[in-house]
């Protein structure tokens, strides 16, 4: 009997545990900009569409009229702008089309490329808060930092890319101060908040 419902229960696993999947894929994208009407569909139900979301392969967006995302692809440090009304689909080189407006990939000034590894991409809900080592200093030193630092009013894509920027080259404390100025301009994105702290 107990053979018999061991091998039920393999049969259904894979089924059971499916709708998982985009939970624990590998991030190919994030979310450097999210307006309303914009929202994403993996293995689960469609969620809103929000800065900081991390996107997997074939994760699809669905945007309104008039909403827009501003996507980094993490291999290559592209980034890529989708207005409404459209549907894309993730891929590992850029987003591609379903319907609608088409991806457009957006030009970075030289200097200010950004490449993120998917690791440092955890979500900030989920780390365990410990006593932390202390931050090791910078990758880079201040001018490099201030070089590439946006200009007053930038757009919220470039704030991001740079606030990410900031932690990629160990920038800690000047990383947290941005994801805290962040979050003062979009109260409403958890990531942001999840960041700050």
């Amino acid at each position: 009997m107990r053979v018999r419902a061991f091998t039920k229960l393999r049969r259904w696993l894979p089924v059971l545990l499916f709708p998982l999947g985009s939970a624990f894929a590998q991030p190919v994208a994030v979310l450097l900009d999210a307006s309303p009407g914009a929202s994403v569909k993996g293995a689960e139900s469609p969620v809103r569409a929000a800065v900081m979301h991390r996107l997997a392969a074939k994760d699809e967006l669905q945007l309104a009229a008039q909403a827009r995302v501003v996507m980094l692809m993490l291999s290559s440090g592209d980034e890529w702008l989708i207005e409404g009304p459209a549907a894309a689909r993730v891929e590992a080189g850029g987003p591609v089309a379903l319907s609608g407006n088409a991806p457009a990939k957006r030009s970075v000034a030289p200097g200010r490329e950004v490449r993120v590894s998917a690791q440092r991409l955890v979500q900030g809900g989920l780390v365990l808060r410990v006593v932390p080592p202390p931050p090791p200093p910078p990758k880079v030193g201040p001018e490099v930092i201030e070089q590439r630092r946006p200009p007053a009013g930038a757009p919220m894509a470039e704030r991001v890319a740079f606030a990410l920027w900031l932690e990629e080259v160990d920038a800690l404390a000047l990383a947290k101060e941005e994801w805290r100025a962040l979050t003062a301009l979009r109260p409403e994105e958890p990531m942001l908040a999840a960041r700050a702290r």
